[in-house]
């Protein structure tokens, strides 16, 4: 009985031993494909990271050929970048879910749902949880919704957590938080999502988004403060006057150079977007000061061919500027928005 068992401990082994020696013959084989796939899907997720379409993926392959370097004759296309993407992005989210689940990390959910500009509804997914004594916080998924009710997103964000490992036991054990922004069907006291889930999950801490209040709280600031709703209101004036007018762009590019003034590109502030972005306006005013006053200047000038109107118009923009409290106004905005944004 002893001989038997050592044995079959030997064939045991030496089927073991077998898999590594076929899987060594294998690499070693296929080295020069291995090496041109590595250089491949390091270039896709370039791509990615970069924020590029993956139309550009084919450019930089051939690229990197003309340059000399090896990178085979498939997974060219722009379909291999997207499958490609899809792969790297399984997997990163496989070793995710399995790193909390072997250690027990505890771990929250972060949702917000939006409707693209082709009015498809989705849902964003972010997890967050500790990792080597760090909290970081985790892409999971974009999900399309098909209903839009609290019962609807419930239903889809647990099918999705299930779908990539974080069973029903997972969940009850280690799900601990939920934010989202101040929707009613997101935290609703009755049939809000976060309702919904504090019934499945006892446990479950629930909160409204701190950056989606700290806008909300922004945006009643600037709507019960006259000077700033004034501001608001010029500042939409000129996004209108540049957005909608290539011609008015020319001339305002032609007049910063002849100042030496960098442009930066002026949008609405105070609006759906974050603070962040109206920091990045209200600093673009500044920046753009002695462009626009020489600009409104040359277009309200008895010389300029506009119309009475549009002139009319631009002595009014000019006498804005010309403003010392509009000044430092806008000073005291960028100030405030600069706390308000870190």
């Amino acid at each position: 009985k002893k001989c038997l068992d050592i044995c079959k401990e030997r064939g045991n082994e030496r089927l073991e031993q077998s898999v590594d020696v076929a899987n060594s013959r294998f690499v070693e084989r296929h080295k020069d494909n291995i090496d041109v796939t590595g250089k491949i899907f390091r270039t896709v997720y370039e791509c990615v990271t970069s924020h590029l379409s993956c139309s550009e993926h084919p450019r930089l392959v051939e690229l990197q050929s003309l340059n000399g370097i090896n990178c085979g004759n498939i997974l060219y296309s722009h379909h291999a970048c997207s499958n490609i993407t899809s792969h790297i992005a399984d997997e990163m989210r496989s070793e995710l879910v399995h790193f909390i689940k072997s250690n027990g990390a505890m771990f929250s959910i972060m949702v917000d749902e939006s409707t693209s500009v082709s009015n498809v509804q989705s849902m964003v997914v972010y997890l967050r949880t500790r990792f080597d004594g760090k909290l970081c916080t985790y892409f999971l998924g974009l999900l399309p919704l098909t209903i839009a009710t609290a019962a609807g997103l419930e239903d889809t964000l647990l099918q999705f957590l299930n779908s990539i490992g974080l069973s029903a036991d997972v969940l009850s054990k280690q799900f601990i938080g939920f934010c989202s922004d101040g929707a009613s069907c997101m935290i609703g006291q009755h049939r809000g999502v976060a309702t919904l889930l504090k019934i499945r999950f006892p446990q479950l801490k629930t909160f409204h988004c701190m950056a989606h209040r700290l806008e909300l709280a922004v945006k009643n600031a600037v709507d019960t403060v006259n000077l700033v709703s004034r501001f608001k209101m010029f500042v939409d004036e000129l996004y209108k006057v540049y957005s909608m007018s290539p011609k008015n762009q020319r001339e305002l590019e032609i007049v910063a150079e002849s100042l030496s003034v960098e442009l930066m590109r002026i949008q609405r502030v105070f609006d759906v977007r974050w603070a962040f972005s109206s920091f990045i306006s209200v600093k673009a005013v500044l920046r753009d000061f002695g462009a626009l006053y020489a600009h409104f200047s040359q277009c309200a000038s008895p010389d300029s061919d506009r119309a009475s109107k549009e002139k009319s118009k631009y002595i009014g923009l000019v006498k804005k500027l010309q403003s010392w409290s509009f000044v430092s106004e806008t000073c005291m905005l960028k100030d405030a928005l600069r706390c308000i944004k870190q």
